[in-house]
């Protein structure tokens, strides 16, 4: 009904001419929506940016129900630092099968995949969240292990 209204709106007030082609009114899906809901954590949602980063072909295609089972690993692995967060590794693991494979589905491979083995925290290190920064868009990357003498971090601003 209000997309008929929208409909009226543009021919009558806006006076767009649709002599030459038809208005038609779709109603959007509530996906967007869905993707912008913050995660529990940090690492939850550095994760789950790394593997929208992809692109349409996981954006599209994500179903309420893997959304689902995103949130409730997070909510699951709340609290864990990098080296053993279930949820990072999860999504790590489904963002390299994706970015390596084009004709991946990730609803119904979502549960099948191993998420990756923790690594071993080296003393001194520091882990770095990373980005590839285009004109486009942010690409945010794995972690990198990096010295810590060398790094000067500002927890509450930019994560653990």
């Amino acid at each position: 009904m209000s997309l008929e209204k929208a409909k009226e709106f543009l021919v009558t007030v806006l006076k767009l001419d649709y002599l030459q082609g038809n208005i038609n009114c779709r109603q959007m899906s509530a996906q967007p929506m869905l993707l912008d809901q913050p995660l529990s954590d940090f690492w939850s949602s550095y994760a789950f940016q790394m593997l929208m980063a992809l692109g349409d072909r996981i954006k599209h295609r994500l179903t309420a129900d893997t959304l689902k089972k995103i949130k409730y690993l997070s909510n699951l692995s709340y609290g864990e630092q990098y080296p053993n967060h279930r949820c990072y590794l999860k999504l790590t693991a489904v963002y390299y099968r994706a970015r390596f494979n084009r004709f991946f589905d990730i609803n119904e491979d979502f549960d099948n995949i191993q998420p990756l083995p923790s690594s071993v925290v080296l003393d001194k290190w520091v882990y770095v969240p990373r980005i590839f920064l285009t004109p486009y868009g942010i690409y945010p990357l794995p972690v990198k292990p990096m010295r810590g003498n060398r790094i000067l971090r500002e927890e509450e601003r930019f994560g653990p």
